[in-house]
């Protein structure tokens, strides 16, 4: 019997090693210097398991700030992370949303604002002439586009983009620019009130067909006085009243709550602390089935 169970045993042992085994989730990072803006980043490529034995095409989530999304020791606002691999990995794995691959662009440092804005905004001292964010569609298009779909098995069409407060607000420049980049937006904490509510006006103005199959958006009742209690409050109402005004102007133009997840989040302060709270939310909403 002792002999036979030894057998038994190196019989599993060996059934085991004979398994195939999953590569593991990991984040790549490389430097990347662009034709738009001439400028040296570094982006980041969050892979999920199984990524190498896989197929393909996996959807792809492109996100900005990147230096904020994997690692809380780089996010230089609030010393907080998006845990944006922690929360995918647990999605996948729950069987809540499919596999898919997440690229983390850094912003520009100093010239962040330039980058991201439209117009020009006094209270970041960024001129009209040096707003630049009108060209993150060509950003897109000849840079991080023929990089990532050449490099990994990323899909060419299911491709989602998000951000947050500026980020916001170039997430949603680069949908209303070109519509055919992006089929799903993540647009948390956007600054509406940038450039004399500028982007609210063109968001109004917009034609109906251009927003693309799911938008998730999000706005805490305490953006500002949350990080800075000296703040009076009625900026956060204003912020808040913004985002209701833009969810009308959305539902206006026909995206019904298949289509459209606004959420106002009650003492949700401006820091990754909220978006990473909020990111499963946002994930099985623009994800789902």
């Amino acid at each position: 019997m002792k002999r036979l169970g030894s057998a038994l045993l190196l019989l599993l042992l060996a059934a085991c090693a004979s398994l195939p085994s999953s590569s593991p989730a990991r984040i790549e990072i490389f430097e990347l210097t662009d034709t738009t803006f001439e400028r040296t980043r570094n982006i980041r490529v969050w892979l999920p398991e199984g990524y190498d034995e896989a197929e393909g095409p996996f959807p792809v989530f492109y996100m900005f700030d990147g230096q904020n999304l994997f690692d809380a020791t780089l996010s230089e606002y609030s010393s907080a992370e998006w845990e944006a691999d922690e929360t995918a990995a647990r999605l996948i794995g729950e069987g809540k949303i499919a596999p898919i691959i997440i690229v983390g662009i850094d912003n520009a440092g100093i010239h962040r604002s330039a980058e991201y804005l439209p117009f020009g905004e006094p209270m970041v001292g960024l001129a009209d002439d040096e707003a630049m964010g009108t060209a993150l569609d060509q950003f897109f298009r000849q840079n991080i586009f023929p990089l990532i779909e050449g490099k990994y098995k990323a899909s060419t069409e299911d491709r989602a983009l998000g951000g947050s407060s500026f980020g916001g607000i170039a997430t949603l420049t680069v949908a209303m620019d070109d519509p055919s980049l992006f089929s799903r937006l993540l647009v948390e904490s956007p600054s509406l009130w940038i450039s004399e509510f500028r982007v609210m006006e063109k968001i109004k103005e917009s034609s109906p067909e251009i927003w693309p199959a799911r938008i998730y958006t999000a706005m805490g009742t305490r953006e500002i006085t949350g990080t800075c209690p000296a703040a009076p409050q009625e900026r956060d109402d204003q912020l808040v009243t913004l985002h209701l005004q833009m969810t009308d102007y959305l539902r206006g133009k026909g995206l019904g709550e298949d289509r459209l997840l606004a959420v106002i989040d009650e003492c949700a302060i401006h820091s990754e602390v909220a978006w990473a709270k909020r990111f499963p939310q946002a994930f099985e909403f623009l994800y789902a089935e």
